[in-house]
């Protein structure tokens, strides 16, 4: 799967949110390298290199959370919203107050990834802690939700 598809936009819009308008300029020029290389460059970052890439990836969280609230209602979740900043060791947090902050490092992996994250906050909603009953909910609401953290895990280990 492209990775277009794997984010469910298009590949061109994927290149809107790695490269910054000077990478683009840069190429254009035939300086910096091919794409690829550009795109490793940015990827191999630990947050968005812009303000324009940081709101492009906020808007994705935002899309994720609203799906994940949607196929939740089940839980009657609190009101919610989504915010994004670098985080050194967390990969989100959950306030009481309904503000989930993910951190700008989890546009490098795979979308299954992000929604797992973004699941395990908003189960925080409901239970502020990592008790058994705060584990079953996530189990409910996305079964495969392990699979996922161990992965997130592995991956984070060679970015």
């Amino acid at each position: 799967a492209q990775v277009g598809d794997r984010f469910g936009i298009e590949p061109v819009e994927i290149l809107r949110v790695v490269l910054s308008k000077q990478d683009r300029r840069g190429l254009a020029r035939g300086e910096g390298g091919s794409i690829p290389d550009v795109v490793a460059r940015r990827l191999s970052g630990e947050r968005p290199a812009t303000p324009e890439q940081r709101a492009a990836l906020l808007r994705l969280f935002e899309e994720r959370h609203e799906h994940w609230r949607q196929q939740l209602q089940w839980m009657n979740l609190p009101p919610s919203w989504v915010d994004v900043r670098v985080m050194k060791r967390r990969w989100g947090s959950c306030r009481r107050n309904g503000k989930i902050t993910l951190n700008t490092a989890l546009f490098k992996y795979p979308l299954e990834c992000v929604d797992a994250v973004i699941v395990h906050e908003l189960c925080h909603l409901l239970e502020f802690n990592h008790s058994s009953r705060f584990y079953h909910l996530m189990t409910q609401a996305m079964p495969g939700w392990k699979k996922w953290d161990r992965m997130l895990t592995d991956l984070a280990t060679r970015y």
